[in-house]
This record gives C-alpha cells, sequence and structure tokens, in this order.
C-alpha cells in the first residue's frame, strides 16, 4: 500500500468515525423523543381522566346545589306566605 492509499483510507476512516458519531447523536436524540412523546402521551390521559372525572363530579354537585337552592327557595316562598 502507498502513501497516497494509506492517506485515502485514513481520510475514509475519519469520515466513516464522523458519521458513526452524527449517527449515535441522531439515534439518541430520536430516543429521547420518543420517551418525550410517550411522556405527553400519558400525561394528557391522565388530565383526560382529570377533566372527566371533574366534570361528572361538576354534573353531580351541580345538581345537588340546584336542587339545594330550589329547596331554600320553596322555603323562603312558604316563610312569605305565613
Amino acid at each position: 500500500m502507498n502513501a497516497k492509499t494509506k492517506f485515502h483510507v485514513s481520510v475514509m476512516d475519519a469520515r466513516l468515525k464522523k458519521m458513526r458519531e452524527e449517527r449515535d447523536s441522531f439515534e439518541k436524540q430520536r430516543n429521547e423523543l420518543l420517551n418525550d412523546m410517550k411522556e405527553t402521551k400519558f400525561k394528557a390521559e391522565l388530565f383526560d381522566e382529570l377533566l372527566n372525572s371533574f366534570s361528572d363530579n361538576l354534573l353531580i354537585y351541580g345538581a345537588l346545589a340546584k336542587s339545594l337552592v330550589d329547596r331554600y327557595e320553596i322555603n323562603k316562598d312558604l316563610e312569605s306566605e305565613e
């Protein structure tokens, strides 16, 4: 192997090393992005459950509050008639 060939081989090795480093960097970024996406999906599902639970409870407590207000108004009307 002559000097020119050795030089070309060393240049190709350097390029290959750089490409492998870039590949590893991209793979790491991809894995981090996938983990972030999983975490975001998990948090979105928890938020949806919380929101549904809150809205269900709001309907229940809203109906209870309305019935209490109605009872109060009926009692108030009865007291004013006496």
